[in-house]
């Protein structure tokens, strides 16, 4: 049976948008001209599906042009909102065609005692997958509706049983929004791991934790990664083999923080799913990490001496400054900073160190006072502890081609 498929004028309503709004761009002319010559204008689900590879390169050039645009504009609402249309009507695009041969995602993220932080991570995945709708939605047996190429397992290492509660309510929060999500809790890794046979458990010794009966809370990150690794490999049976296993902190969010004017400003820019899966799919790479020098937010250890220079910097800028006066931290911040400018023994590295402190960014907008911007940043400050360096954040450089 064929897909209904609306008239062929709205299947491409945001790339005819981008053509009209690029009417003079070179470069958009010559994508425009490739996408006609694609079996003229292609009229129906069988028409559309014999060349999806080509439309999949016709979007993916007015998308290196649109996120380019983009980042010169300033990011520009009306970009951002053609960016993230483009991505959605590729979406459907490829739905037509039943063998969508992407990756499936399971993003794995370990937590202890840190609810709030989760709640923010978990905030920005679905929003993530709302914008750019990766993998295409389906219908569950329930009639809800479902990432197809999307999964979550929450990691659980809490000791505090109302944050155990917690992170098993914000789990089922994640499922309701349409993400497919999975508690893993003490007692589910206790299940796991007593399934396991005795002679492997004993191989494994230290990696999966001391204890038998139960797992401790408070494991560590590492052994509680191990565990992770364990029980997906359990499972990856019912998927196909080019499911990726996507591991991230509880700490972390699917956002980038961009310069907008003197001030900064987060947005979803990145359609992190859809660029990794073609960087898997082009370089025939089999794992991807990212910086071994890290990259905020890393243990406060290593950071503190370069945060108590900012703060003393901090200080001494507002030095014979009324309580009254108007705000002065807020400037454009400097992307091309080195990335881990903030590590303490940076120079082990083989990096040079920053050879002065950094100001603080004022996060407040708007009229306010140098009363204001100081409780905001005493409040902010107490984020470092918690892994966030407050004055140097990491700012989104465009580097080209995404």
């Amino acid at each position: 049976m064929k897909l209904s498929l609306p008239v062929k004028e709205e299947i491409f309503t945001s790339l005819n948008l981008f053509f009209d709004l690029f009417l003079d761009y070179r470069p958009s002319r010559r994508t425009r001209e490739k996408f006609l010559q694609i079996t003229g204008y292609p009229d129906g689900p069988d028409e559309i599906c014999r060349v999806i590879a080509e439309l999949r390169a016709v979007y993916a050039e007015a998308l290196r042009i649109t996120e380019a645009e983009t980042v010169r504009s300033g990011f520009r609402e009306e970009l951002l909102s053609l960016q993230k249309n483009l991505y959605r009507e590729l979406e459907y695009i490829l739905s037509l065609d039943d063998k969508d041969p992407r990756r499936h995602f399971l993003i794995v993220i370990p937590v202890a005692d840190r609810p709030l932080m989760l709640k923010n991570c978990l905030a920005s995945l679905v929003e993530q997958c709302r914008l750019f709708r990766y993998g295409g939605i389906l219908t569950d047996s329930n009639g809800l509706p479902r990432y197809k190429k999307i999964s979550v397992f929450i990691i659980d290492d809490s000791r505090d049983e109302s944050n155990r509660r917690i992170t098993r309510e914000l789990t089922s929060e994640t499922l309701g929004s349409g993400i497919p999500a999975y508690y893993i809790g003490l007692e589910e890794q206790t299940d796991f791991l007593n399934r396991l046979p005795a002679e492997h458990r004993n191989k494994l010794g230290n990696l999966i934790g001391a204890s038998r009966n139960f797992p401790s809370p408070h494991k560590g990150a590492s052994v509680t990664r191990n565990i992770a690794c364990l029980y997906i490999h359990s499972i990856l049976g019912e998927l196909n083999d080019r499911a990726l296993i996507f591991f991230m902190d509880s700490d972390e969010e699917f956002k980038l923080k961009v310069n907008i004017g003197d001030s900064t400003k987060e947005v979803h820019f990145i359609n992190y799913f859809h660029l990794l899966d073609r960087i898997f799919e082009s370089s025939g790479i089999e794992a991807l990490t990212g910086k071994v020098v890290g990259d905020p937010p890393v243990s406060p250890a290593v950071m503190i001496n370069t945060f108590l220079d900012d703060i003393l910097s901090f200080l001494e800028s507002m030095a014979g400054r009324g309580a009254s006066d108007e705000c002065g931290f807020h400037q454009k911040i400097d992307n091309s900073a080195f990335s881990a400018e903030y590590h303490d023994m940076v120079k082990l590295f083989g990096y040079d160190a920053a050879k002065s402190p950094r100001r603080y960014n004022c996060l407040l907008s708007g009229a306010h006072t140098i009363k204001d911007c100081f409780e905001d940043f005493s409040y902010n400050a107490m984020d470092f502890f918690y892994g966030f360096h407050p004055t140097r954040p990491q700012i989104y450089r465009h580097a080209g081609d995404m």
